[in-house]
This record gives C-alpha cells, sequence and structure tokens, in this order.
C-alpha cells in the first residue's frame, strides 16, 4: 500500500548509525552528569533567607534604614 521505506542492508550504514546512537547515549549520560553537578554546587553555596517581620528596620546602604511594610512568601515590601 503506497510507497514503503527503503530498508538499508549496508554493513557501512548500520556501523554509522550504531557509532551515532552511541554517541548520543554517551552525551546524555555527560549531560546528566553535569545537571547533578551543578545542582550539588548551587546547593551547597545556597544560604537561607533572612526572616523579616513588619516594622523592622533594615541597615542602611545609601539612604536609610528602610521600613519592612509587608512581609511576602518571595519579597518584603519596604517603605522607601
Amino acid at each position: 500500500l503506497g510507497v514503503e521505506p527503503v530498508v538499508s542492508r549496508a554493513e557501512a550504514a548500520t556501523t554509522c548509525a550504531s557509532n551515532i546512537q552511541s554517541i548520543i547515549e554517551s552525551t546524555k549520560r555527560a549531560l546528566q552528569r553535569t545537571v547533578e553537578r551543578m545542582v550539588k554546587g548551587a546547593e551547597a553555596s545556597r544560604s537561607e533567607a533572612p526572616e523579616y517581620s513588619v516594622g523592622q528596620e533594615l541597615m542602611e546602604k545609601w539612604i536609610g534604614p528602610y521600613k519592612v511594610l509587608s512581609v511576602k512568601p518571595n519579597a518584603v515590601e519596604l517603605h522607601l
């Protein structure tokens, strides 16, 4: 029914395809090791976030101190 794909029986093509497949698998393993190493390094240097409370005054940087207006899970609203 229709056009069937041609299957190459050439030994060189099979060898080349096998080599390419092994290179792909080797590259995947290397990338996975790199990701694991990078995650481990990032986690090792990560520190706990400081705890803030409403009304707390933060240290003077240039023109401070800054008063904490609200504390959110990922942000602190300051009165500038």
